[in-house]
């Protein structure tokens, strides 16, 4: 009597291709998603975090006998295992990539509760002063500027020879204000990143 080997097709790869695969990088559960083959020249697309979950242990309460952990939320993949939410070869879910080579992409990980500051940045204004920093915990959403305290920021320049004043315009995020503008009493969510918000002005001559 012989017993032979049975197999089934599991998966067909193409020629000419590159293995595109995921790392849970520290992952406490669930399965990693599956490896891609992309052609080369082509382009493929980063797919979600599947089932990976990640919860570190934190403390063992020994008065009710229940086990805390640090929990932390996917933020994306990067080729950079020690990528932290915010850097540039951090890609989410959806993102475009055109492989050169094999490639190994690892989950990036961020605490699912922290401390995210505001930041209100006078940028450049000559007279008053900004609205002081506010540390909220993450996703707690907080009304912009709710005493208007930015109105009370001025901004004088020479121009040509000529005093140019500037009146209070609202916050952007970016500071050449090409970013998203916020207004006093704006809803604002903190998300996972500190937040700088400068001081956006218009001329007046």
């Amino acid at each position: 009597m012989i017993f032979y080997a049975k197999w089934k097709k599991h998966k067909t790869i193409p020629e000419n291709s590159y293995q595109i695969s995921f790392n849970g990088n520290g992952n406490t559960a669930g399965l990693v998603p599956d490896s891609q083959y992309i052609i080369k020249g082509s382009r493929g697309v980063l797919p979600g975090n599947n089932t990976l979950e990640n919860k570190q242990f934190k403390d063992n309460n020994a008065s009710t006998g229940t086990i805390q952990t640090n929990d932390y939320i996917f933020i994306g993949w990067s080729k950079n295992k020690d990528a932290k939410a915010g850097d540039a070869d951090v890609f989410s879910q959806g993102a475009s990539i055109t492989p050169t080579s094999d490639e190994v992409y690892y989950a990036i990980w961020d605490l699912k509760v922290k401390d995210v500051t505001l930041t209100y940045d006078g940028n450049g204004n000559t007279g008053g002063t900004p609205i002081s920093s506010v540390t909220k915990q993450r996703y707690t959403e907080i009304t912009i500027n709710p005493s208007n305290q930015g109105s009370n920021l001025t901004k004088s320049v020479v121009e040509s020879g000529n005093v140019v004043q500037y009146v209070f315009a609202g916050w952007n995020t970016q500071a050449d204000g090409k970013g998203t503008d916020y207004y006093s009493g704006a809803i604002f969510c903190y998300f996972s990143l500190p937040c700088i918000f400068s001081f956006k002005i218009k001329s007046i001559i």
